[in-house]
C-alpha cells in the first residue's frame, strides 16, 4: 500500500511538496517516520543570507528573493530559490542526493495570470547550461500550450540560475544545522 502525504507552503504558489512512503504490514510505530522540514533563507540589505522558519512577505515592487530549503535531520534534499518581479516569478529548484551532490535542476517561470514555462536544466562544467526544451502551460489548468508571443523574451531567464553543484554552495547551508536543532 502506498501512502501519500501533501504539505503546501504558505507562499501562495499552489505547488506542494509531495512525499511518498511505503507502508508495510510491519508495525509502523516501531520506527519513527522521517518528516521533511522546511526553512526559509532571505538576503539582507548587505547581501548576507539568514535562516528563518516562516516564509517572507512577498513584495513585487521590491523584487523579493528568497530560498526554501527542504531537509530531514540528516539530509538537505532540495533547495528552491525564488525571485518575484512585477511581471513574473522565476524559480530554480535544486535536488541533491544523500551525499549532497546536485542530481537535478529545474526552472519555472510564472507569467502572472498568463502562462507557466518549465525546463529541466542541465549544467555544463563551464557554468553554463545545455540547451533545454521549454514547455509552456496554461495558467488555469496546467495543460501544455503552444509558445505564447512573449514566451521567448521571458523564458530566456530560465538559463540565468546559479549552478550549485553541492549543498555546501547554496545560501544558508552553513546555518542549516542550527535550524535543524530547533
Amino acid at each position: 500500500m502506498v501512502r501519500q502525504t501533501r504539505r503546501s507552503l504558505r507562499s501562495g504558489t499552489g505547488l506542494g511538496v509531495v512525499a511518498l512512503g511505503l507502508a508495510s504490514g510491519v508495525n509502523s510505530s516501531a520506527a519513527p517516520e522521517i518528516k521533511d522540514r522546511f526553512v526559509f533563507c532571505v538576503p539582507s540589505e548587505d547581501g548576507k543570507w539568514t535562516v528563518q522558519n516562516y516564509p517572507p512577505l512577498i513584495s513585487l515592487s521590491r523584487k523579493t528573493t528568497f530560498e526554501e530549503i527542504t531537509y530531514t535531520a540528516t539530509w538537505l534534499s532540495r533547495a528552491r530559490i525564488r525571485h518575484f518581479e512585477p511581471e513574473y516569478e522565476l524559480t530554480f529548484e535544486y535536488k541533491f542526493d544523500q551525499q549532497g551532490l546536485l542530481q537535478g535542476m529545474h526552472g519555472f517561470l510564472r507569467r502572472w495570470g498568463r502562462w507557466i514555462a518549465t525546463a529541466n536544466l542541465h549544467p555544463k562544467p563551464d557554468g553554463t547550461f545545455e540547451k533545454s526544451d521549454v514547455i509552456y502551460h496554461a495558467r488555469v489548468n496546467g495543460d501544455p500550450i503552444s509558445d505564447p508571443d512573449d514566451g521567448p523574451n521571458f523564458a530566456s531567464k530560465l538559463i540565468t540560475g546559479t549552478i550549485y553543484r553541492n549543498t555546501q554552495g547554496i545560501p544558508c547551508a552553513a546555518q542549516l544545522k542550527a535550524a535543524a536543532a530547533k
